[in-house]
Formats: C-alpha cells, sequence, structure tokens
C-alpha cells in the first residue's frame, strides 16, 4: 500500500481475489456432431476417438455407403451419369441410403459424393453448359484408371450414333401417322419393336439397350426444331414438325 493512503494494483487485486490463485479455465473440446464425424476421412474413420455410439454408427453408415458406390463401378475405366448410380443404389440399398443420404444428407445425394472428395470426383458433362443447356451430372473415382477421358469419348459417339438411330425411327414411324402424331408411349413401343403402325420394318436403333419413354422424351427435346410435344389428358403426344410428303 502507498503512503498516502491509496492501495497499490497489486494490493487491489489480492483483495479482490480474496485469496484465492486466479487461473484461466481450460476450454471444453466440443462432441463431434454426426455431421461432423462424418467429415472424417474414410481411411481414418475407425480410428476417430471422442465421438458417442451413435456418431460412430452414422461415420460406418457412410462408410458402407461409400463402399457401395465404389463396387458399383466394377471394372468399369471411365465416368457414370450420378443420377443412375444414385437410383441403383437406392433401389438395391434401401435402408442404407435412407440411414445416409435421406438423413444425414438431407435428401442431397450430391452433397454425400461431394463429402468424400478422397474417393469421388463430381462434375458435370458439358464441363460449363450454357444457361439453357442441358447437363449430365457425372462420377468417376478419384484414384481410378487412367484413359477415363478416351472412355467417355467413346461412350459419348455410341450415344450419338443412338439418338440419331432413334430420331430416324421416330421419323418413319410418325410418318405414317394421322397428321405426324402419335402418343408418346405408342412411339416408344414401336420403335423399341422395330416396326411402324401397320406392321412394317422400320428403321429402328440397333443397340439391344432397351428404349425408355424418358430416354425417348430427352432425345427428341434435343431436336425441337423437328418434333413438339403436347401434354394431353394424362398423356404426351409428339407431333413431327417437317412438312407431310406431298400427295
Amino acid at each position: 500500500m502507498h503512503h498516502n493512503g491509496i492501495p497499490s494494483p497489486q494490493h487491489r487485486r489480492a483483495r479482490h481475489s480474496n485469496g484465492r490463485r486466479d487461473f484461466k479455465r481450460a476450454p471444453q473440446m466440443p462432441i463431434p456432431s454426426t455431421a461432423q464425424s462424418c467429415t472424417a476421412p474414410s481411411s481414418d474413420l475407425r480410428n476417430t476417438h471422442g465421438i458417442n455410439e451413435q456418431g460412430m454408427l452414422a461415420i460406418e453408415k457412410v462408410a458402407e455407403l461409400e463402399r457401395a458406390v465404389v463396387e458399383f463401378f466394377g471394372e468399369h475405366r471411365g465416368s457414370i451419369p450420378s443420377e443412375r448410380v444414385q437410383n441403383i443404389i437406392k433401389a438395391t440399398r434401401p435402408e442404407l441410403y435412407e440411414a445416409v443420404v435421406t438423413r444425414q444428407f438431407k435428401k442431397k445425394w450430391n452433397r454425400f459424393l461431394e463429402h468424400l472428395p478422397q474417393t469421388f470426383i463430381l462434375f458435370t458433362k458439358p464441363n460449363t453448359p450454357a444457361r439453357d443447356e442441358d447437363f449430365c451430372w457425372r462420377i468417376r473415382l478419384t484414384k481410378g484408371p487412367a484413359g477415363w477421358e478416351e472412355v467417355d469419348a467413346e461412350e459419348d459417339t455410341q450415344r450419338l450414333q443412338r439418338e440419331e438411330e432413334v430420331r430416324r425411327a421416330a421419323t418413319a414411324i410418325l410418318k405414317t401417322c394421322p397428321e405426324q402424331a402419335s402418343c408418346m408411349r405408342e412411339l416408344t413401343n414401336t420403335i423399341q419393336m422395330g416396326t411402324d403402325p401397320t406392321g412394317n420394318p422400320s428403321r429402328a436403333h440397333t443397340t439391344q439397350k432397351r428404349l425408355k419413354l424418358a430416354e425417348l422424351k430427352r432425345i427428341l427435346r434435343r431436336a425441337d426444331s423437328d418434333f413438339a410435344m403436347y401434354d394431353v389428358s394424362n398423356m404426351t403426344l409428339i407431333r413431327l414438325l417437317t412438312p407431310p410428303p406431298a400427295t
């Protein structure tokens, strides 16, 4: 204490502490939530410490789904459409899909894939689609075999050939229909059978892959200058826009 009766700063701190030692409280370590736990790399999933049983189960489910997607690739050397993988996994492993994608990732399949960059690469084709341009999300393995670009390019060539064959088949069939129009489902079945409405052979696609209604819609939408679609009474009509042949 100073001689003038004013307590020194040291004395004030001592009196304020009431004889107790000052100390800083150690920071508390947060317990990782399920979402935080899932950010651990797959190779370290089993070595994560300090999480509860529910969090560890969530991590194991994510790892299980990760393995299922990797196994889906098998020997395939290129990329695969993300939607195709999603639909097949959802159909073959519904409980696992529900536990991981629906619950942990709030029904966001792409978020699940982006969560595992050490395993999957998610990209669009084309890489930078225009504002109104169709594009496709695709997946490839981060550590997949080299040459995936060549495999994808070959698949693109085969796809374009198939689409051209389907468009030619649709054109040939619609030219025989009244007003050059048909129900989309009937057109799909007719192309699949390889005959026109009169039973005569048509120029159907040569691949053995089954033609689905959604695929036919997608192909013909890309040729919107030649075809028009209308929704009438719970069905889709397709009309050929090119002038009918002169009679």
